[in-house]
């Protein structure tokens, strides 16, 4: 294993597992979606010299097609699963929405058996069955029913619609040179713009005084710079340029040096890492029922990615057993032809 792909692979887990935390502590002084806008619009600036050289290497000119398609990817990740996302951090404790968010693996593993034919294998399916557990425990149905629902039933539909994005995402770059950074950057671009309407249609007195009448301020009125002040702004670095955009950076560039299959241990580890991580930062204590079902989520994580790199191992061997395979036939095929021209030469003498 490469050192650099090792520092990366570290910095990724730590930055992404930092993000609920981070958010968390701005204790409010942000709209969710103002910060939503905000950090995936710097986040995409930081990833935008990868995404160009990445285009520029494998000399491929974005077409409209593919602007379509980060419209598309944007909306569902930024405007969508990473809003609910945000607005469910203000209602829960910020370790129970990483919990939940790290989910969206699972999630994935369904809708690509589903929209992508590809098949479950049993461990993948027991794996399933004991991260479903975990979430049953954490989400705890009975305390969802008679108390207020609303954070766990937004970061769910945010680990839900995140998953629908992955599998969107790997069907629309299945074949291309492209590949996810520059997919990503351009997603980031694309729901920014997004936001960005939703945003001034927001602050027209018409659609924000409605917003407001239905109890939504949380979308009316939304600011953009507002709530920025050098009490946070060091904060807000954190969440935008080092969070957002040197996280996937750094994901990216551990997928380059490692592989994919190892760079996923970033998600991996996140609902364990985050925990502690709200526990130093906010004092956050985990509940012996959300511990039990944080060790089962993690359970079902590890069967997973053991069994992705035993499956990348396989495949590696196949591929390489059929090349050996062709090489020798090509070289008996040889040995064949020299034998028949021998003998064509002996009998013509």
């Amino acid at each position: 294993m490469k050192k650099s792909g090792l520092i990366y692979l570290i910095l990724a887990t730590l930055l992404f597992s930092s993000m609920e935390v981070a958010i968390k502590a701005t204790n409010g002084a942000f709209n969710p979606i103002q910060l939503n806008f905000l950090r995936f619009l710097i986040g995409a600036i930081v990833l935008l010299p990868m995404a160009i050289g990445q285009l520029k290497r494998a000399k491929y000119k974005l077409k409209k097609g593919d602007y379509i398609q980060f419209a598309l990817l944007g909306f569902c990740m930024v405007v969508v699963s990473l809003s609910f996302f945000t607005i469910s951090i203000q209602y829960i404790p910020a370790y129970k929405v990483a919990i939940l968010f790290s989910s969206n693996t699972f999630f994935s593993i369904i809708l690509a058996s589903i929209l992508l034919r590809e098949k479950i294998s049993v461990k993948s399916k027991v794996a399933l069955v004991i991260a479903l557990i975990g979430m049953l425990i954490i989400i705890n149905p009975m305390e969802v029913l008679t108390k207020n629902p609303v954070g766990i039933v937004l970061a769910l539909i945010s680990a839900i619609t995140f998953s629908i994005y992955s599998v969107l995402a790997k069907k629309l770059t299945l074949g291309k040179c492209t590949g996810g950074n520059v997919m990503t950057c351009f997603a980031f671009i694309a729901g920014s713009i997004e936001l960005l309407l939703l945003i001034v249609i927001s602050n027209t007195r018409l659609v924000g005084d409605f917003l407001l009448s239905k109890n939504l301020s949380v979308i009316a009125y939304i600011p953009i710079f507002r709530g920025l002040s050098k009490d946070n702004l060091l904060l807000f670095i954190f969440i935008s340029v080092f969070v957002t955009g040197i996280g996937f950076a750094t994901y990216f560039l551990a997928i380059d040096t490692l592989s994919v299959a190892m760079a996923s241990l970033v998600f991996f580890l996140k609902p364990v890492i985050s925990p502690i991580i709200a526990f130093i930062f906010l004092r956050e204590m985990v509940s012996r029922n959300n511990f039990i079902g944080l060790m089962l989520i993690f359970t079902g994580s590890m069967i997973l990615f053991t069994n992705n790199l035993r499956n990348i191992k396989r495949g590696k061997n196949e591929k390489l057993s059929k090349l050996i395979k062709e090489d020798i036939e090509e070289n008996l095929e040889e040995i064949k032809e020299d034998i028949v021209n021998d003998e064509k030469a002996f009998f013509d003498k």
